[in-house]
């Protein structure tokens, strides 16, 4: 890609909310041809179950304290703290207590589909947790729980 991208905090962004945490996309690999960077915003409770993906992900915490997890790892996360999950490590995060705020990276594409087409369908079929699930597989998204932060905490939508 041969544009700059600038996105500002107070500008239109595309915002999209799942299972209580808001993802605003500040670029996706459309617009990069590579990676992707998001804005998460993360309920108290909330969070998403162990799941696990083809791309890389990296998050610093702006503000607030997060629990990542791994299969046989786990560290509190507080501001200033920068956390990596290579691509395919199954992990999950939390809220320990209040809300948090993380900046994301993908290191390609795939996040921010999957997140419109999991608003989308959380909006289609309110509630209707399968619905939800289905969305996972299509975009090359392994959801290895179902319980704890995320779905079932926040009622699957």
């Amino acid at each position: 890609m041969d544009q700059v991208i600038v996105r500002q905090r107070a500008s239109e962004n595309e915002t999209l909310s799942l299972l209580g945490e808001q993802f605003t996309v500040l670029a996706s690999a459309e617009e990069t041809g590579s990676y992707e960077a998001f804005i998460q915003v993360v309920p108290a409770g909330g969070g998403p179950p162990l799941h696990a993906h083809p791309w890389d992900e990296a998050f610093y915490v702006l503000e607030g304290e997060l629990v990542f997890r791994t299969d046989n790892q786990q560290v509190q996360a507080v501001a200033g703290a920068f956390v990596h999950f290579p691509a395919g490590v199954p992990h999950a995060f939390a809220t320990s207590h209040g809300t948090a705020t993380v900046l994301s990276f993908t290191s390609r594409s795939g996040a921010a589909a999957f997140f419109r087409e999991s608003f989308w369908t959380a909006c289609k079929f309110p509630g209707d947790l399968a619905q939800l699930l289905a969305v996972a597989p299509r975009h090359h998204v392994q959801v290895l729980e179902t319980t704890g932060s995320g779905l079932v905490h926040h009622g699957g939508a």
